[in-house]
C-alpha cells in the first residue's frame, strides 16, 4: 500500500510540474508574440538549431533576439527558457539527413 501511495503522489507531482512548465512556456510565447508582432516559429526560424547554440555559447543571445525583435524586454531569468523554445522551433539544418 505504501508503494502504491508513493507512486500515486510521485505521478501527481510530475503531472503538476509538467503543467507549470507548459504554462510558463505559454506565457513566454505570448510575451514574444505580443512584443515582437511575430510568432515564435518565425523568430526561431531566423536561425538553425546549431546557430542558436553558437549564439548562446558566445553569450550573444540577448543581442540576437533584439536584432529580430528590438522592442522585446528579455529578463535574464527568462533567457534560458526562451533559448530552449527558440532552439526547439528553430529551422532544421538542411545538411542533416532525416
Amino acid at each position: 500500500m505504501k508503494k502504491f501511495l508513493a507512486i500515486f503522489f510521485l505521478t501527481l507531482f510530475v503531472a503538476n510540474a509538467n503543467a507549470d512548465v507548459t504554462k510558463e512556456q505559454k506565457n513566454i510565447v505570448e510575451k514574444l508574440t505580443k512584443e515582437c508582432g511575430l510568432d515564435l516559429q518565425k523568430i526561431a526560424n531566423s536561425h538553425t538549431e546549431d546557430e542558436w547554440q553558437n549564439i548562446k555559447q558566445k553569450d550573444k543571445l540577448t543581442q540576437a533576439i533584439k536584432q529580430i525583435c528590438p522592442n522585446i524586454k528579455t529578463p535574464k531569468e527568462d533567457l534560458e527558457k526562451i533559448y530552449d523554445l527558440l532552439k526547439f522551433y528553430a529551422a532544421k539544418d538542411e545538411n542533416t539527413s532525416s
